[in-house]
């Protein structure tokens, strides 16, 4: 019978055990604050980007592009709400 690497992987995390020690759990916070730093960044290029789609699209003076920039800059804020719902614990909104 052949093992796949996938399985051999498995096996040899399954035998080694996790350790997790009190500097671990220390650094935890510290860890956690620089993760939420770079979500909030990336939260606000998010929001600048749907700005400046929105800006685009009302200087566009094709209709195609005016619409396609509008519906990019929805999706932006779409997805930036979903994010900011996500960091405050609740469930995002379907639309």
């Amino acid at each position: 019978m052949q093992v796949s690497v996938r399985e051999r992987t498995l096996a040899t995390h399954l035998k080694s055990p996790a350790v997790f020690t009190f500097e671990h759990s220390r650094r935890l916070p510290q860890a956690m604050g620089t993760v939420m730093k770079d979500i909030h960044a990336k939260l606000e290029k998010l929001l600048t980007e749907a700005e400046d789609c929105e800006l685009i699209g009302r200087l566009a003076t094709d209709v195609k592009k005016r619409q396609l920039f509008k519906k990019l800059a929805a999706n932006l804020r779409s997805m930036a709400r979903d994010i900011e719902a996500v960091v405050a614990g609740r469930r995002p909104e379907a639309e």
